[in-house]
C-alpha cells in the first residue's frame, strides 16, 4: 500500500509423526499443526518500521476436539535503519496457552545486517523445523542461490484424544532445531529448498485433561532433513 505499508496472509499445515519405538502404550499419535497469520508493516517514521503478525493456531491429535486446540497470539516490534546495512529493534511475542490461564510473553530482537555483500545475519522466517522467527547466517551464493544455517528455540503443546495415558490431556514437545539449508530462487515469489540438521535437547511432557503433569523426560538428539517450496502472491 502507499507508504511502504503492506498487509499479508499467510496460512500453513503440517504434521508431527511421532515413533515411540518399543512403547507399551504410546502417548499420542500424529499431530495436526494448521497456523493463520496476518502479517503486517508500516513505516513509522523515515527510519522507523513497525511489524505486527496476529496469528491463529491448532495443534491436536488426530480424533481430538478441534475446538479446544486452539490458540492466539501475536507477535510485533519495531526496527529502526541504523544503515544501509543494518536494521534493527526490539520485539515481543505473547501467545495463549492450552489448559493454562494467561499467556506466554516473551522478549526478541528484530535484526537484518548486511555483514558484507555475500554474509547476511536476520531473525526473518526460519526453513522447515526452524519455521518462524529465528536466527540464520546466511551466504550468498549467486542472485538466485544461498546456504544459510538456521536455529531457534521450538515448543509445540497439543490437544490430545479421548483415549490413551491422558484422555483430553495435552502434549508438549520443545527442542532446539538447527539446520543447513541451500535456498534456490528463481524468482521474487518462488523459492526451493533442501535442509539437513538435527534437534537438540528434546523433551516430551504429558499433562492430564487438569493440568497437572503426568510424566517429562528428555529424547536423544534427533536428524531432520526435508525439501520445502514456497510460492508468494
Amino acid at each position: 500500500m502507499d507508504n511502504d505499508a503492506s498487509v499479508g496472509f499467510s496460512a500453513s499445515f503440517g504434521v508431527f509423526d511421532y515413533d515411540f519405538g518399543d512403547a507399551v502404550q504410546r502417548p499420542w499419535d500424529d499431530i495436526q499443526d494448521i497456523r493463520i497469520s496476518i502479517p503486517t508493516r508500516f513505516r513509522a517514521s523515515e527510519t522507523a518500521t513497525v511489524f505486527l503478525s496476529p496469528q491463529v493456531r491448532w495443534d491436536y491429535e488426530s480424533g481430538a476436539d478441534k475446538s479446544d486446540s486452539t490458540t492466539y497470539g501475536i507477535f510485533g516490534g519495531v526496527a529502526w535503519k541504523i544503515s544501509d546495512s543494518l536494521t534493527i529493534g526490539p520485539a515481543f511475542g505473547a501467545y495463549s496457552q492450552l489448559e493454562e490461564s494467561g499467556a506466554d510473553f516473551f522478549p526478541a530482537l528484530l535484526v537484518d545486517w548486511d555483514i558484507n555483500e555475500r554474509w547476511n545475519l536476520n531473525t526473518g522466517a526460519g526453513l522447515g523445523a526452524t519455521g518462524g522467527p529465528g536466527l540464520t547466517l546466511g551466504y550468498k551464493l549467486s542472485d538466485t542461490s544461498q546456504l544459510s544455517l538456521s536455529a531457534r528455540s521450538e515448543s509445540v503443546r497439543f490437544r490430545l484424544d479421548d483415549t490413551g495415558l491422558a484422555p483430553n490431556g495435552v502434549g508438549e514437545d520443545e527442542s532446539i532445531p538447527v539446520v543447513i539449508s541451500y535456498q534456490y530462487n528463481p524468482n521474487p515469489g518462488m523459492s526451493f529448498s533442501a535442509f539437513v540438521g538435527a534437534e537438540f535437547d528434546g523433551r516430551l511432557r504429558l499433562d492430564d485433561a487438569s493440568g497437572n503433569q503426568i510424566s517429562s523426560q528428555s529424547y536423544d538428539t534427533a536428524p531432520l532433513g526435508g525439501l520445502a517450496v514456497r510460492f508468494r502472491f
